[in-house]
């Protein structure tokens, strides 16, 4: 129907396993959001986490898990697109 989904996505949260990641790469592709503001998580002061968390993912798994999460958010938007729009003429 005409509506749009949108999310925000975080690659390499505190204690982020790889199995986490695949379920997000996985629900990125069933649900084919229409937007996404994706990040690598970085620790800010005076926020929950940083009192009480440990930032243990590397800095390369998380840029390597960002990049796979923007990979198949921009795959699924031109599946969409080309499926949609391709040979459609909008005024």
């Amino acid at each position: 129907p005409d509506v749009a989904l949108s999310s925000d996505f975080i690659a390499g949260f505190c204690g982020e396993t790889e199995e986490e990641h695949e379920d997000t790469v996985s629900l990125m592709d069933q649900v084919a959001y229409d937007q996404a503001f994706m990040f690598a998580y970085s620790m800010r002061g005076k926020t929950h986490a940083h009192r009480t968390m440990e930032d243990d993912v590397p800095q390369a798994i998380k840029m390597a898990r960002l990049n796979e999460i923007i990979h198949t958010f921009r795959t699924r938007v031109q599946e969409r697109n080309e499926a949609t729009e391709v040979g459609r003429l909008r005024l």
